[in-house]
């Protein structure tokens, strides 16, 4: 090995270790409230002025608004091409008041909401 190669190496790990020894531990509190529906792999999350949820579950094909009050899940779109519908729904975007901006991936658009 070279010795501009080991000098290379040698940075490299003492970055590592050194980044590593850093690493910041945070602990959280328990929730303020929890959801009994399962998610398979969440995008994005908006929170609505009344504390509602609307969430983008992107392996599931769907965006739903969860209320923890009533610990309830009402489908906002659901899956397919047409309008109101999506397919790989990924980052909700805050517009003016509730209305969200939701990015469409699997039907390459835009869609608001609210």
């Amino acid at each position: 090995m070279s010795p501009a190669r080991a000098i290379t190496v040698m940075l490299s790990l003492f970055c590592a270790a050194s980044a590593s020894a850093h690493a910041q531990v945070v602990r959280l509190d328990r929730p303020d409230a929890t959801l009994e529906e399962p998610f398979s792999f969440v995008r994005g999350v908006r929170e609505l002025s009344n504390g509602r949820l609307l969430v983008a579950d992107w392996i599931e094909n769907r965006v739903v608004i969860a209320d923890f009050a009533t610990q309830g899940v009402r489908q906002a779109m659901r899956e397919g091409p047409g309008p109101q519908e999506v397919r790989l729904p990924t980052a909700i975007h805050r517009l003016r008041g509730d209305s969200s901006l939701l990015v469409d991936e699997g039907n390459n658009r835009l869609h608001v909401l609210g």
